[in-house]
């Protein structure tokens, strides 16, 4: 029997030696700046709550202090960006899970349930701290994009998915191969929430200093059936392209959206005239049935 005693020890000394030894490591090797972690940074960087007494009764402002984790963000670069999916991945762990259910529970006491509230209102907005430092990193946070798909994709990670969607709209058209893989493979639910990131994304592409990628935008939002208007300007701007191809492109936008959204527009009337004497065929005939949907111009007003 002692012997059998001493085999279970020795086991769980093991156990006890190796998950001790794998949480030192992983804490070690987390990247650092002045001796904190990533998380510590992100802590730091969360929004804390000043609270006061206004003449309509207790109240608080949520104050937002992250020139230190920016400051840490821009020393450690892209070596961050692990450690910021490791909290997006623990934002949903089953403590979390746990606490929300006390906090909706009808049988214990309402300080209770408000002490649930409440830390599972820290650890969200640990998430969305976590998602802002996705977004500060730009660039250096590429890499984890695939991360980001995967938790959107997740069933059981609904507040690390909302957040991860915020990281993925601040990285851009660079996101969008992987939101629209999210369209297939992220639950049913979660697929309003990645079409209006990838709409925002586009939207975002429209300020765009790179034409094309401008150009690209406003033709992927055209196909929505309420677009910005900001695109009308921008396919105008793309019937000066010299290639045919895109012109036609162009063309058929405006043919669905310049009669409802500016028929009256005399620069969009005079920039699709033109193309009407075009030595491409496909442009001359876009161009033409597109003139005739619009009202002519007054000639006293000036172009």
């Amino acid at each position: 029997m002692k012997q059998k005693r001493y085999k279970w020890i020795a086991v769980v000394a093991i156990v006890v030696a190796v998950v001790g030894g794998w949480t030192v490591w992983q804490r070690n090797s987390q990247p650092r700046y002045e001796g904190k972690t990533v998380r510590q940074w992100v802590e730091i960087g969360r929004p804390t709550k000043t609270y006061y007494t206004n003449s309509q009764g207790f109240s608080y402002t949520t104050d937002y202090k992250r020139k230190e984790l920016h400051q840490a963000l821009d020393t450690m670069g892209s070596n961050a960006g692990p450690s910021l999916v490791q909290i997006l991945d623990a934002g949903d762990s089953p403590m979390t899970s746990f606490k929300a259910m006390i906090a909706r529970s009808k049988w214990v006491t309402d300080s209770i349930k408000s002490a649930a509230a409440s830390s599972l209102g820290d650890s969200l907005e640990t998430l969305m701290t976590a998602s802002h430092a996705i977004r500060y990193l730009g660039s250096n946070a590429f890499h984890v994009i695939p991360d980001l798909e995967r938790i959107i994709c997740d069933n059981g990670k609904p507040s690390a998915a909302f957040a991860s969607a915020g990281a993925m709209r601040s990285l851009g058209i660079h996101a969008l191969p992987a939101l629209r893989r999210s369209l297939t493979n992220a639950p049913v639910a979660r697929q309003q929430m990645v079409r209006l990131t990838i709409q925002n994304i586009y939207t975002d592409a429209l300020k765009s200093d790179d034409a094309r990628v401008r150009a690209d935008a406003a033709l992927a939002l055209s196909e929505d059936p309420r677009p910005p208007f900001e695109i009308i300007r921008i396919l105008l701007d793309m019937l000066k392209d010299p290639d045919p191809k895109r012109q036609s492109q162009s063309l058929n936008a405006l043919a669905v959206h310049l009669p409802t959204m500016a028929p009256s527009l005399i620069a969009g009337y005079r920039a699709v005239e033109k193309l009407t004497n075009s030595e491409d065929a496909e442009v001359r005939r876009a161009a033409t049935e597109l003139l005739r949907k619009l009202p002519e111009p007054d000639p006293s007003k000036k172009p």
